[in-house]
């Protein structure tokens, strides 16, 4: 292929309402979104399974609810700064699970366990700054998709929520084998 031109998306409306992926709910916002957001995992277009996008690696454990994904060194934000296993768990703990946030997004996050009537969000874990896991409230044949979250930077997203991570359990100093105190 070569770099450049144009993608165009055939669009009955108006166009996209929302560039922004925390808030998308319609079709034509979230097909140029995903365009433009990279997950840990995603959906070949060619066979339709679950491929590696952001993450290099990852393993499913033995019940089938988490995923622990692996992430390069070196990844950065448009910035420059670093993008870590720290951005995807604040990305889901501070931003999608926000009561106030409505969207395709949050609601995707949920899930009901065979046996309940209430949604149940999905556990996030900050492992070190290469490695995460997700773990679901109950098995699902779409498990790989279903764990692959989108990150946001928490170095620009943080102070404008008023979150800090020395309180809320990523300082590195509170790192232990297997996760976080």
């Amino acid at each position: 292929g070569r770099y450049g031109g144009r993608l165009v998306f055939p669009e009955l409306n108006s166009g996209p309402r929302t560039f922004n992926r925390i808030i998308g709910t319609e079709s034509s916002s979230n097909n140029i979104l995903d365009q433009m957001y990279d997950s840990l995992m995603a959906r070949d277009q060619f066979t339709l399974e679950p491929a590696l996008d952001l993450a290099t690696s990852y393993r499913v454990s033995t019940d089938g609810k988490t995923v622990t994904f692996t992430i390069p060194r070196g990844l950065k934000w448009s910035d420059g700064d670093d993008l870590t296993a720290k951005d995807f768990v604040f990305s889901y703990n501070q931003v999608i699970l926000r009561e106030e946030v409505t969207g395709n997004m949050r609601s995707g996050m949920l899930m009901v366990p065979e046996g309940s009537t209430v949604e149940q969000p999905f556990e996030i874990k900050y492992i070190n700054d290469t490695t995460l896991s997700v773990t679901l409230p109950d098995v699902s044949a779409n498990l790989l998709l279903e764990a692959s979250l989108t990150p946001f930077p928490m170095h620009i997203l943080a102070p404008v929520i008023g979150w800090n991570e020395a309180e809320h359990g990523l300082d590195p100093a509170d790192e232990v084998a297997g996760g976080i105190v």
